[in-house]
C-alpha cells in the first residue's frame, strides 16, 4: 500500500512540473541569439536551387579529340573513327576561362559545349598542373558563361557540397551531399584529396565542387568503383584551382604552361631512437628547419597534431605538402614542450609517370614553362623546327650564378644528409653483427653444458 502511495504521489509531482514548464516564461530578450543555420527546410532550398543556378551558368561539356598513339604532327589527320575522345566537365572560374581535368596533346581538339543552348566553340589549353592534372583552357571567342567565386580553403567536415556534371546540349546533372574526411593520400602520384559522397556520371571529371554559398571548393577528381556502383567521391582541393589561377596566362600570347611540382624539404636529418623517439641529428646551415629554430638533439612529439613515433611519419606528413607550406611541430627540449613553425623548402622537380612535355613534340612554336607551387622558375624547351626563334632572356648572368650556387649548397646539405645516414646505417649493422656474435657465443656455451649434462647423466 504504502510502495503503491508512494508511486502515486511521485507522478503527481512530475505532473505538475511539466505544467510548470508549459506555462513557464520565455527566455528574455537579452540572451544570446541561437546562431542561423540552414536547418530552416525553407531556407535551405532557397539556397540549394540558387547555387544550382550558379552551376549551370558556369558548367560546360569538354570534348578532347586526340591522335592515335603513332600519329606524327606531319602526317595526315586521320579518320574520326580512329582518333580517342575524352568527354567531361569544365567549370568556368574567369571570363574565357575554363578550368578542368583531361591529358591532352598539343594535336588534340578540344571542343566546347556552351549553356544553355549547346553552342559550340574551341578551347586552347594554356596551362598543365603536373601534380594535380589541372587543366586552366582558354576560350575561342566569347561566350555567355557566369565564373564561379573561388573559397579560399575547404569547409569543415560535414558541410554540404554540390557539383554538376555536364551533359552536352542537356542541362547538367546536379547531386547534393556532405564533405565526408579530411585530406588522405589515394593515390601516390596525386595530392591528397578530400572524399565526399557526391553522385556523379560518366563525365564527372573535372565537375565543379561548391559549397552553400555557391563558392568553388574543389574538383571532382575520381570516384570509387565497387561491386554496387560508385563510393566515395574525392576531389582536389581548391588551392590548387588558385595555384592554376596565379599562373594564368596573357589571353594574347600563345604557349603553354606546364607547373612541376618540387620535392618539399625541412633541411633536416632524424633517427628513432632504441626508445621509438624521434630526434633531430643534422640541421642544414641556412635551411628551413635552422629558420625555424631547430636544434640537435631535440625531440619530435608531433607533427601537424599527428603524434610522431618513427622518422617515415614525418617523411610522409612532409610529402604531402608543397614549398612554402606551413607545418606544425611539437618538440621537447631540455624537457619543455614547445611549438615550432616551419615553413617548408623547394628540393629537385619530383619526375612523374607521365612527362607531360613529352606531349608536345614535333614542329611547335609553344614553349613549356615550368613554375613552382608560389615562386615562378621559367625553363625555356626548344622544339624541333623551333630552334631559330628569339626569346627574351628573364634571368640575368649574375641572377643565373646565384642560382646555380644555391643548387650547389643545397646538394652538399643533401649529401651531407645522406652521409650520416649511411654512417647511422654502418653503426646498426655494426650492433647487429655484435649481437649476433654474442647470441653465438651463448649458444656455444648451452651446448658445452648440455655435452657435459649428458656425460653426467651417463
Amino acid at each position: 500500500m504504502f510502495f503503491r502511495l508512494g508511486h502515486f504521489i511521485s507522478l503527481i509531482c512530475i505532473l505538475l512540473l511539466s505544467a510548470a514548464s508549459l506555462f513557464a516564461e520565455p527566455p528574455s530578450s537579452t540572451e544570446a541569439p541561437q546562431q542561423k543555420t540552414p536547418a530552416a527546410f525553407a531556407d535551405f532550398v532557397a539556397a540549394s536551387q540558387k547555387v544550382a543556378k550558379q552551376l549551370n551558368a558556369a558548367t560546360v561539356t569538354v570534348r578532347v579529340t586526340l591522335p592515335p598513339p603513332s600519329h606524327k604532327p606531319l602526317d595526315p589527320q586521320p579518320p574520326a573513327e580512329q582518333r580517342e575522345i575524352q568527354v567531361q566537365t569544365g567549370v568556368c572560374v574567369g571570363e574565357g576561362w575554363i578550368v578542368t581535368l583531361a591529358t591532352i596533346q598539343e594535336e588534340a581538339e578540344i571542343s566546347i559545349t556552351l549553356p544553355p543552348d549547346g553552342t559550340s566553340c574551341s578551347a586552347q589549353l594554356r596551362v598543365v598542373d603536373e601534380y594535380s592534372g589541372l587543366c586552366l583552357l582558354q576560350l575561342s571567342e566569347k561566350a555567355d558563361l557566369s565564373p564561379l567565386t573561388l573559397a579560399e580553403e575547404v569547409p569543415a567536415i560535414g558541410s554540404p557540397l554540390f557539383t554538376a556534371a555536364a551533359a552536352g546540349v542537356e542541362s547538367p546533372y546536379l547531386s547534393f551531399g556532405l564533405l565526408s574526411g579530411t585530406e588522405r593520400s589515394v593515390d601516390p602520384i596525386l595530392p591528397p584529396l578530400f572524399p565526399c559522397d557526391l553522385k556523379g556520371t560518366s563525365c564527372s571529371l573535372g565537375a565543379a565542387i561548391v559549397n552553400l554559398d555557391g563558392k568553388l571548393v574543389g574538383i571532382l577528381r575520381s570516384a570509387e568503383q565497387t561491386p554496387k556502383g560508385l563510393g566515395w567521391t574525392y576531389a582536389i582541393p581548391i588551392r590548387y584551382v588558385h595555384r592554376l589561377i596565379r599562373c594564368q596566362p596573357n589571353p594574347s600570347t600563345e604557349g603553354i604552361l606546364c607547373l612541376k611540382r618540387r620535392r618539399p624539404t625541412l633541411g633536416l636529418a632524424m633517427r628513432t631512437s632504441e626508445k621509438q623517439d624521434v630526434r633531430v641529428e643534422f640541421i642544414a646551415a641556412g635551411g628551413p628547419a635552422e629558420k625555424a629554430g631547430l636544434k640537435v638533439g631535440d625531440r619530435v612529439l608531433e607533427v601537424e597534431g599527428k603524434k610522431i613515433r618513427s622518422v617515415y611519419q614525418v617523411i610522409g606528413i612532409t610529402f604531402r605538402k608543397e614549398p612554402q607550406d606551413q607545418m606544425t611541430m611539437i618538440i621537447e627540449r631540455e624537457g619543455k614542450q614547445q611549438t615550432v613553425q616551419i615553413t617548408l623548402g623547394g628540393g629537385p622537380i619530383l619526375p612523374r609517370d607521365r612527362d607531360w612535355a613529352t606531349a608536345f613534340e614535333g614542329d611547335s612554336k609553344n614553349k613549356v614553362v615550368s613554375r613552382g607551387p608560389r615562386k615562378v622558375e621559367v625553363v625555356e624547351m626548344n622544339f624541333p623546327g623551333d630552334q631559330d626563334s628569339k626569346e627574351e632572356k628573364n634571368t640575368t648572368e649574375a641572377e643565373i650564378a646565384e642560382q646555380t650556387a644555391i643548387k650547389m649548397q643545397a646538394q652538399s646539405a643533401e649529401l651531407e644528409l645522406l652521409r650520416r645516414q649511411l654512417e647511422g646505417w654502418a653503426t646498426l649493422i655494426e650492433k647487429l653483427q655484435e649481437d649476433l656474435k654474442e647470441r653465438a657465443n651463448r649458444i656455444e656455451a648451452l651446448e658445452r653444458q648440455l655435452q657435459l649434462l649428458k656425460q653426467e647423466a651417463r
